[in-house]
């Protein structure tokens, strides 16, 4: 009586412990998952910080002054309309750094596309 109560004790431990490691698995997985997001959510926080800096970064430049814009040199004396051009430049410059990404992610997924149509039309 003692032998069977014994094992039966036994094989309730086994059972428990094969699903302490199942749980841990998946804690583990959930783990890795949160994990990810969280880079995902802060990824996305630190590309629109990056976005604003950049273009905040004109501002910075016509308030920090910039040598070439003193207005009684009559070399220079068209200072800010050329602080306009350099602040239209970068803007136009950040705008197409930003915006070719997604164009070339466009342009693949097309080109991917064509080629799997090229592909089913030449197996068929």
């Amino acid at each position: 009586m003692k032998t069977s109560s014994l094992e039966e004790l036994i094989g309730r431990l086994r059972r428990l412990k094969e699903n302490v490691g199942f749980i841990s698995n998946r804690v583990t997985a959930v783990q890795a998952g949160l994990d990810s997001w969280q880079a995902e959510q802060i990824n996305r926080k630190l590309y629109c910080l990056s976005f604003l800096s950049i273009i905040f970064l004109p501002l910075s430049i016509i308030t920090g002054g910039i040598p070439w814009t003193q207005q009684r040199d009559p070399k220079l004396k068209n200072g800010f309309r050329n602080v306009m051009l350099v602040c239209v430049g970068t803007l136009i410059l950040v705008l197409l750094c930003f915006l070719f990404p997604f164009l070339y992610g466009r342009i693949s997924g097309w080109r991917k596309q064509r080629a799997l149509k090229r592909n089913w039309s030449s197996s068929s």
